[in-house]
């Protein structure tokens, strides 16, 4: 098992979010992210940023989704889809 850690500072916000990348099988990664507090357009661009796979690797988001951004419900439209 790999474990790397990748710190990147988002458009726009300047706020720096962390990325825990767990590589099990060489060509398999889970992401972990949390507190994305009404922020779903800076998620997307920090899993762009981290060349997330939707086929290849797997997401778990740790909680936080809402409050304190600007559109709480962005990230729920987000999800679901």
């Amino acid at each position: 098992m790999n474990l790397r850690m990748s710190i990147f500072r988002l458009k726009k916000t300047g706020i720096f979010k962390t990325v825990v990348t767990i590589v099990i099988k060489k060509e398999k990664r889970i992401f972990a992210i949390s507190d994305i507090h009404g922020y779903g357009h800076l998620l997307i661009d920090l899993l762009d940023k981290s060349n997330f796979s939707i086929e290849e690797d797997r997401l778990f988001l740790l909680g936080d989704y809402v409050n304190k951004g600007p559109d709480s419900i962005g990230p729920w439209k987000l999800l679901s889809n």
